[in-house]
């Protein structure tokens, strides 16, 4: 094997740039084990380690990259769904009877916002960007042990409820997946969810007006996610919407088979730019580009259920069976060739998280003579630009100093002619 390094200074700019290519997926297993049953799944912001929920009323937390044991946090109600604030410094993890807020650093209690009576289940939740406003949907038992859904917005300083409205469950009493997902708008403005057979919009801050009908007609089928710009949802059996279409896109996806009533699975994961989505389908994950209407990959995994990615996207982690987590690195492939089944080159980025020196590893199956080496903020603006020239067969190293650059989430993207491999990575001071 043929080894080459070299070593970069950092050079600044601040060129705006997009990359638009078509991409493919590589995964890479890091490593797997069995962790008993899993409520929740989440990375920690700086992607170095996830978060399991277990029965015992516990986050369980793993190394990212080894699967090693770092700590075992103990929760107030347990932990069946876990949310990030956008700056990464708090965590609010849902339990049926209550929402626990921890310091995402030390993970100590912060708050707590209890259910209002004890006829109660909090089944979904979400929160605005700061975590200042949190909206829950209840299933709620009144009197006569008959339960309605709520969908509430609660005030996080003063933890009263500051808008509400009961809705019906298409699924109905005995539905064995009562979880069905809201959200609210990145704004934090208005809450999305299902009332009945239709996908609805409320204007939480308005108390007279009525919800909005976004979409008629939508399956009897639980909502088990939206993307993060909240234009896409996801229906068990991973049925795709788009909002704006105001339609399922299953149909316009080749190689993407519709979703069946008799599929179970509750994978689903969305990259933050929400072009690119994780789905299982018969319990098997496919990688989707939302864009370009394709699938990028259809893994190899049977028996899928949860499905992680991490901030970065250069995780994920898969649920297989109840109590099997399988955790794997990410390569994203970009390139303007529409079917470039056969890759140039690898790219490999170390150490992950990086504080002072990165190592970008460039494997070429054949030397070229058109490469370039350029990293991203993510912005798109052009940070770095490493290496351009001559890149001979084999691995070679390019080691670039990143002293000068902030804490924050970039891309380093390789070129080799028609071809561009993009790798997410984190900078932390």
């Amino acid at each position: 094997m043929k080894l080459r390094t070299f070593c970069c200074s950092a050079v600044l700019f601040c060129i705006a740039h997009t990359l638009a290519f078509a991409q493919s997926i590589t995964l890479d297993s890091l490593w797997g084990k069995f962790v008993g049953n899993i409520n929740a799944m989440v990375f920690t912001p700086d992607s170095r380690s996830i978060l399991i929920g277990n029965d015992e009323k516990q986050l369980v937390r793993y190394n990212a990259l080894t699967g090693d044991t770092i700590s075992i946090i103990p929760t107030l109600y347990g932990a069946q769904e876990c949310i990030f604030t956008k700056e990464g410094n708090k965590l609010f993890i849902r339990g049926f009877k209550g929402i626990e807020i921890k310091d995402a650093s030390t993970f100590q209690t912060l708050d707590s916002l209890p259910v209002p009576t004890k006829e109660h289940d909090f089944a979904s939740f979400d929160i605005n960007n700061d975590g200042s406003i949190i909206a829950v949907k209840s299933h709620v038992w009144d009197s006569k042990e008959v339960f309605y859904w709520e969908i509430a917005v609660y005030n996080n300083s003063t933890k009263q409820t500051v808008w509400s409205v009961k809705t019906k469950g298409a699924l109905g009493t005995n539905s064995r997946y009562p979880e069905g997902k809201i959200a609210l708008t990145p704004d934090g403005n208005y809450v999305l969810g299902q009332n009945s057979f239709f996908l609805c919009k409320w204007n939480w801050r308005d108390s007279i007006q009525p919800g909005e009908i976004l979409i008629e007609n939508i399956p009897n089928l639980e909502l088990i996610s939206f993307s993060p710009d909240r234009n896409y949802f996801v229906l068990k059996s991973n049925y795709i919407y788009s909002i704006d279409q105001k339609k399922c896109i299953n149909k316009d996806i080749p190689n993407f088979i519709e979703g069946s009533t008799s599929d179970y699975g509750i994978g689903c994961a969305f990259t933050n730019s929400s072009n690119t989505i994780i789905v299982t389908n018969n319990r098997v994950p496919f990688i989707i580009d939302i864009n370009s209407l394709k699938v990028l990959k259809r893994t190899n995994f049977a028996y899928t259920g949860r499905i992680s990615l991490s901030h970065d996207s250069n995780f994920i982690a898969f649920q297989l069976g109840s109590d099997g987590l399988h955790v794997h690195n990410l390569s994203w492939i970009t390139t303007n060739v529409a079917d470039d089944s056969k890759p140039t080159a690898t790219l490999t980025v170390l150490p992950l998280p990086s504080t002072e020196q990165l190592s970008v590893i460039v494997h070429c199956f054949t030397s070229n003579n058109d490469c370039s080496i350029i990293v991203y903020n993510d912005r798109g603006e052009v940070i770095q630009k490493v290496f351009s020239g001559v890149i001979l067969d084999g691995d070679t190293t390019f080691n670039i100093s990143t002293s000068e650059l902030s804490s924050s989430h970039y891309n380093v993207v390789l070129k080799i002619n028609a071809t561009s491999i993009s790798k997410p990575f984190i900078i932390t001071k």
